[in-house]
């Protein structure tokens, strides 16, 4: 991890981190896990040297209040497409979508629906069918006009197929504060329309976990591994400063 943040200090530097699995533990059943306190420190003295964004599936408004008091570039909320501005017809449009789906996940028990207003997600951690439901949940959701769908964890999230996806946030930021390079760190689907970017060359991927393919460059096993990552730049960005 040393020599790998080393040559990304060599340029103009982006670090875009997702949140929950990422900088945070992912979410079990009926737990809320909150941001460690060594990452929260360690990101705080990122920050300081290099451009650091989260880029996360939650809403904007819940994730801006998880990383109360960090100083960031950027807080990118529901898949990419929330960075706090209102958005009226996707509003309504998932509003819409909302009102379809409800029927469905009453249906299917133990199933919960989270309007983020932005995207749905459709929760199946505590559901007494997970499997059951998520096949209901997901020909539900087909149906929806102008809706992407994509799995992850437990859960089934209800896009805009229109709206700007973790890519397309992560690339405007790079433009936006001239970063010459980015680090992506991600551990769930909607991470890898981010680590695509890594075939234009100047964005390096980090998938979280070991299941599945991924287009990522890189691997850590673990979210405990991302801090030990997060340490390792800030170590290499200080030395730098000091020179």
């Amino acid at each position: 991890m040393q020599k790998l943040s080393r040559r990304l200090l060599r340029r103009r530097l982006l670090v875009a981190l997702d949140y929950d699995g990422t900088l945070a533990p992912q979410p079990r059943r009926g737990n809320d896990p909150k941001l460690p306190e060594r990452a929260k420190r360690l990101l705080a003295r990122l920050a300081r040297h290099v451009h650091c964004v989260v880029i996360s599936g939650r809403a904007f408004i819940d994730l801006k209040r998880r990383l109360s008091g960090l100083e960031l570039d950027a807080v990118v909320g529901n898949h990419g497409c929330d960075d706090g501005q209102v958005r009226w017809r996707l509003m309504r449009q998932v509003a819409g979508w909302k009102a379809t789906l409800l029927p469905v996940v009453r249906s299917q028990p133990g199933v919960r629906l989270e309007d983020k207003r932005y995207s749905l997600s459709i929760l199946l951690s505590t559901a007494r069918h997970p499997a059951r439901a998520r096949r209901a949940v997901e020909r539900a959701a087909a149906q929806l006009e102008g809706a992407a769908i994509f799995g992850g964890r437990q859960v089934v999230n209800v896009v805009s197929a229109r709206a700007p996806h973790k890519g397309d946030a992560v690339s405007r930021l790079r433009w936006r504060t001239k970063a010459t390079t980015a680090l992506y760190v991600g551990d769930d689907v909607g991470d890898e329309d981010v680590f695509r970017l890594g075939k234009q060359g100047w964005l390096t991927g980090v998938k979280v976990g070991r299941g599945g393919r991924s287009a990522a460059r890189y691997r850590v096993r673990s979210q405990r591994q991302v801090v030990t990552l997060l340490a390792a730049l800030v170590e290499a960005a200080e030395a730098k400063a000091r020179r």
